[in-house]
């Protein structure tokens, strides 16, 4: 959201439903994610950012 990627929003492997999806409660219930320290989330964001430029 406004260039800034969050979450998680649950454990590995888990499956989150019910999650209201607006701007202003994800703000709210989650913190930015840290990607220096998530190398595999990382990976995952520079894919998307690469497909969606494609």
């Amino acid at each position: 959201m406004n260039g800034q990627h969050y979450g998680p929003v649950g454990d590995a492997g888990t499956v989150t439903s019910n999650l209201a999806l607006s701007v202003d409660n994800l703000a709210t219930t989650y913190q930015v994610a840290d990607l220096q320290s998530d190398s595999d989330l990382a990976k995952l964001v520079r894919v998307a950012e690469v497909a969606t430029t494609e």
